[in-house]
This record gives C-alpha cells, sequence and structure tokens, in this order.
C-alpha cells in the first residue's frame, strides 16, 4: 500500500521534447509556413482576384448583352485588338522565401526552417492566346527568374494560365489601352545558399497567383507595349515566396 501510495504520489515524468517533436513530424499535416496564411491574407488576396476577373467578365458580358438588345445593329467592331495575341514581360523583382526542404520529417522542424530575408532579382514571362475583343484576352504562359539575397540565390518558374482584362476599354482615350492581368497556375522554386548546392528550401509543387496592371502607352504596328507592375505570391506545405515585380511588356495582336 505503502509503494501504491508513494507511486500516486509522486508526479509523472514531463515529457521529452525531443520526442515531442518527433511525434509531431510523423503525424505531420500539411500547414502553410507563414502567418499571411494562418491569418488567411491570401484567402483574402485570392478574393480580390476572384472580383477583379470577375469585373472584367461582366464589362465583356454588358457589350454583349448591348449588341443583342438590337439584333439588327452590325457586330461590334474590334478597335484596338484582336484574335491571336502573344508577348513578353521582362523586369526586376524584389521579395523573400521562407520555408523548408520538401521532407515530411523536416517540414515545421524551427531547425529546418530558412528565411531568406529581402532578395532581389529578375524575372519574365511570356504568353500565347486569344483576343475576344477588346475587352478581353485569354491565354497560356511560362514564367521563371532567380533572385539573390545576403546568403541565398533562389530559382523559381511556373505554367499558368493567364487572363487580361481592359475594364476601362469604354471610357475612351488613353483608357483603352490600361489593362489587369491575372496569371495562376502551378510551378516549384528552389532556395540555395550561394556557396553551397544544398536545398534549403524545397517547394515541391507549390500554387502561383500573380496579378498586374499595365499601360500599353506606345504602339507600333501591331505591337503594343508599355510598364507594368505586378504582386507574386507562390506558396506550398513546406514554402512561401513573396515578390512585387516591375517592368516592360511587348503584346503582339493579330486583330483588328
Amino acid at each position: 500500500m505503502a509503494g501504491l501510495a508513494r507511486a500516486v504520489a509522486e508526479p509523472a515524468p514531463a515529457p521529452n521534447a525531443d520526442a515531442a517533436r518527433g511525434r509531431h513530424a510523423a503525424r505531420f499535416s500539411p500547414q502553410p509556413v507563414e502567418k499571411l496564411w494562418r491569418e488567411r491574407r491570401i484567402g483574402r488576396f485570392s478574393t480580390g482576384l476572384a472580383v477583379t476577373a470577375a469585373a472584367c467578365a461582366l464589362l465583356v458580358g454588358v457589350e454583349a448583352r448591348a449588341a443583342e438588345s438590337d439584333p439588327n445593329a452590325a457586330p461590334p467592331r474590334r478597335t484596338r485588338r484582336g484574335g491571336f495575341t502573344a508577348g513578353l514581360a521582362l523586369g526586376p523583382l524584389g521579395g523573400a522565401a521562407v520555408g523548408y526542404p520538401n521532407d515530411l520529417k523536416q517540414i515545421g522542424r524551427p531547425e529546418f526552417r530558412s528565411d531568406t530575408g529581402f532578395s532581389g532579382g529578375g524575372a519574365g514571362t511570356a504568353w500565347i492566346g486569344v483576343t475576344f475583343n477588346d475587352y478581353l484576352a485569354f491565354g497560356l504562359a511560362g514564367y521563371g527568374g532567380a533572385m539573390v539575397g545576403a546568403q541565398h540565390l533562389t530559382t523559381f518558374n511556373a505554367f499558368a494560365f493567364r487572363l487580361e482584362g481592359y475594364p476601362a476599354f469604354g471610357l475612351g482615350g488613353p483608357l483603352r489601352d490600361f489593362g489587369l492581368s491575372l496569371e495562376s497556375g502551378l510551378g516549384v522554386a528552389t532556395t540555395k545558399p550561394v556557396d553551397s548546392d544544398a536545398k534549403v528550401i524545397e517547394s515541391g509543387a507549390a500554387s502561383r497567383v500573380a496579378l498586374g496592371t499595365f499601360f500599353e502607352g506606345l504602339r507600333v504596328g501591331k505591337f503594343a507595349m508599355g510598364p507594368f507592375a505586378a504582386v507574386d505570391l507562390s506558396w506550398s506545405p513546406s514554402s512561401f515566396r513573396h515578390t512585387t515585380w516591375i517592368g516592360w511588356r511587348t503584346n503582339f495582336n493579330v486583330g483588328p
């Protein structure tokens, strides 16, 4: 009885921290790595992208309904763009990447976490597609780039669907060439120390969303050119990358 009393009275030994961390890794479930996701800021950002795309589609729909209201009216004539389109955008960017090697035993463990801090570099995207009318274009895009910080080099590339809208075209004047772009797709990113080939951040298959604005103020024949700016986000269970991107774009349209 005395032994039983001592066993009840003695507190249970504290769990070993390393063992607890091991159990956490063993039951790992994919979770974002940064507060941006936990606070649902990416969710709000994605909602903004959806609203933007819906606004572009609404403008196109308004134009179509206006044409349908008068069956005897001639179809609207394209005045600025139409048909096959292809383009290229290049420029410098700045941002950061944070995450872990793409290994379930390492994701979420502080000792394997890396943060590049602010990094600078450049990127480019090229696309082909169809311009339906003066308001809307849709296509496929390939994206790639790199950025380097004080201690890390990050490379990335992606494949995406691309949507371009000209929501202010109906207002005329220079606003006819003001546009919004949306890219959404999948990509990969890898971060290494500048003096090593060890991969300290690996995204695996990562989601990517980029929202941009541009102005095609210079026109030469069927080429329209001008500056652009974009925000680019990429995330996966093992990584998160955010960049801000500016540069120059050139777009070719067969029409009108």
